[in-house]
């Protein structure tokens, strides 16, 4: 399940990233963008998610990246086990696997534990 991400900085100094990526059952591909901001005043960064069919949107923030993770909280509407959405906490955590990029995990808590429902190794194309 091949995904595309392209990373550009905003001439305010966001970042933004537009992705493409293969749904859940793999048979339709879903576009959502992300934006991240930092916010001097409190020292921190902030994500905005577009939603898709597959999940809705995700608001997070972090403390800025320092060590090996980067560990957004935030909250998005994902399915849950009775088939409807709802509110759900989630971490986005990005650690670095210099040189080859960065893994990024999508976490949701679990009987207490943090474990992936999506996870992926970004790369820089060549």
């Amino acid at each position: 399940n091949l995904a595309t991400h392209v990373i550009t900085r905003n001439a305010d100094g966001s970042i933004a990233m537009h992705n493409r990526a293969r749904s859940p059952e793999g048979d339709t591909v879903m576009v959502y963008d992300e934006v991240y901001r930092f916010d001097p005043a409190s020292a921190t960064w902030s994500v905005h998610q577009s939603g898709t069919a597959a999940f809705g949107p995700y608001v997070g923030t972090a403390a800025p990246w320092t060590s090996k993770q980067w560990i957004f909280t935030g909250k998005e509407n994902l399915q849950q086990p009775d088939g409807t959405f709802g509110e759900t906490s989630v971490r986005k955590v990005y650690t670095d696997v210099f040189p080859a990029g960065f893994r990024r995990e999508h976490q949701i808590q679990v009987n207490g534990t943090w474990r992936d429902f999506s996870e992926e190794v970004c790369t820089k194309a060549p």
